[in-house]
């Protein structure tokens, strides 16, 4: 196919972060430090990823990264990719402080709080959950703008994971705005006191006050994953580094989704915890949290 390479090139991003491939093995293999590499792609894209970065730096713990990782940006093929106008993102560096993608299971919270500042500023983000295509990295493009639509697969997988990881509620990661996902909506946006019930009373209503109030649900869940990337001694008024109850219940709740997914008593064990999270004493003491 033809194909017209962008005249706009860069090697660094978020005010001067240089950009390492890291998949020219050997001997920089994924994960590894890379190498610096110049990438070709529109400028409106650089523009965007400039602002998305440097806001990332300001509000991250750990301050301005080291190296951002990459797996490319223009590439001769369909899609975005083949307009410039994509950029793939494999991991951040913060000294010896790696953020993999492929790292998701482990790293969930500062993945999500990464994803959700990247998100107020690019409009397709696909990621983790998306498909196996896309676990090793974060694929950013200009085709969409930022906001939220319930009709978009990976806006709604982004919300799951987020209520999920971040906020402690009980949803099924599926990419479908359906009672459950829908139900913790309206919890958390009241909790952020973002909405009332009352503005919430139906559906139709739930999803346009979370489209509404999108922007402000990304710096939410932006604080509370990146949090968990608070530097080793941080002083007083840092922010947490250990994982509060309803993190805790979160990461329960995957352990139980990855290593019982066909277990016969998976249902029981969860409805269990469910009834014991429900419980109105343990109820009271997660509600600090919220």
């Amino acid at each position: 196919m033809a194909c017209t390479k962008p005249n706009n090139t860069f090697k660094t991003l978020g005010g001067g972060v240089p950009v390492h491939y890291d998949r020219m093995n050997p001997p920089f293999h994924y994960g590894s430090k890379g190498k610096q590499f110049t990438l070709a792609a529109e400028k409106s894209l650089e523009n965007l990823l400039d602002a998305a970065f440097a806001e990332l730096w300001q509000k991250c713990p750990l301050g301005k990264a080291d190296i951002i990782l990459t797996a490319g940006a223009f590439v001769c093929k369909s899609g975005q990719h083949g307009k410039g106008r994509a950029f793939d993102c494999d991991g951040i560096w913060w000294g010896d402080r790696l953020l993999l993608t492929k790292n998701y299971r482990a790293d969930s919270q500062a993945y999500l709080g990464v994803e959700a500042i990247l998100r107020k500023h690019i409009g397709t983000v696909l990621n983790f959950e998306y498909n196996r295509s896309h676990e090793d990295h974060w694929h950013l493009d200009t085709g969409t703008k930022p906001g939220f639509s319930a009709s978009s697969k990976s806006r709604v997988l982004f919300l799951q994971m987020a209520l999920g990881k971040l906020f402690g509620r009980r949803v099924d990661v599926d990419g479908r705005v359906g009672d459950e996902t829908r139900g913790a909506v309206r919890d958390v946006l009241e909790a952020l006191g973002l909405a009332t019930a009352a503005e919430m009373s139906t559906d139709n209503k739930t999803d346009k006050e979370l489209a509404r109030n999108w922007m402000a649900f990304l710096d939410a869940a932006a604080e509370r994953g990146l949090a968990t990337l608070a530097p080793p001694g941080a002083g007083a008024g840092a922010p947490p580094t250990e994982p509060d109850p309803l993190q805790l219940l979160a990461r329960l709740h995957d352990l139980l989704k990855d290593e019982l997914e066909d277990h016969p008593a998976r249902k029981e064990i969860e409805r269990a915890v469910e009834n014991f999270a429900e419980h109105p004493e343990i109820d009271a003491v997660l509600a600090r949290f919220q």
